[in-house]
């Protein structure tokens, strides 16, 4: 199928997963998360490969693994910069849902606001209004959730849209493979043995190492 339509497909299906993750509520079973784990495991594995494989067949092969360090930072600097926006956004949302959640004492706000881990903790001492503010809590969660995803359906849309224009197609792909088979036929290389010795308490052994070098001149 070529790199442009797999990738562009897994970007779609990783920004379905990211709009139907949008419609959670607190009150929903785990069907929908179920759904939304599919979409987005189908999306990630049909989205990586090519990613990798357009990065590593930019360089020659004696410089493959600079093309595999290169691949691994820029996944991990891509899944930081990810993490950083949706915590952002979801940090935002919530603490604006917080603030306007109603007639509760303020220190209890103030805490809840920092983390919802303590909302358990602190609507012991609400009495009669325990539940509504966990409820209250709970939705604020929510609301959060719902707009990182919404900023990672964003993202997801533009990661698209960067495959469709500017990956690799089928016919490019085996063009550029024919050609590196094409030089890779004009070069010669001449086999180099040489030899490591292991050092034991009682023994010493040789064993010979061999490599191809590519022929000067």
């Amino acid at each position: 199928l070529g790199f442009r339509i797999v990738g562009t497909f897994g970007f779609l299906l990783l920004g379905a997963a990211f709009y139907i993750g949008t419609t959670a509520g607190i009150t929903n079973d785990l069907q929908l998360l179920t759904i939304v784990l599919i979409l987005y495991g189908a999306g990630m594995g049909l989205v990586s490969p090519p990613a990798t494989e357009i990065l590593v067949s930019a360089l020659p092969s004696e410089k493959q693994g600079v093309a595999s360090a290169l691949n691994d930072v820029l996944r991990e600097f891509g899944a930081v910069i990810g993490i950083a926006i949706a915590g952002s956004v979801f940090n935002s949302s919530y603490r604006n849902s917080i603030s306007e959640i109603g007639n509760f004492p303020e220190e209890i706000v103030a805490a809840v606001k920092e983390t919802p881990a303590v909302a358990p903790m602190l609507a012991s001492s609400l009495d009669e209004k325990s539940f509504e503010f966990l409820e209250k809590v709970k939705q604020a969660v929510v609301n959060g959730w719902s707009e990182a995803l919404w900023a990672s359906l964003i993202i997801a849309l533009i990661g698209a849209l960067g495959f469709a224009l500017w990956a690799p197609s089928r016919e490019s792909s085996q063009e550029n493979l024919k050609y590196e088979k094409k030089i890779k036929s004009f070069l010669q290389y001449d086999t180099v043995t040489n030899s490591i010795i292991i050092e034991g308490s009682k023994s010493k052994q040789k064993l010979p190492v061999s490599k191809r070098v590519l022929k000067s001149g």
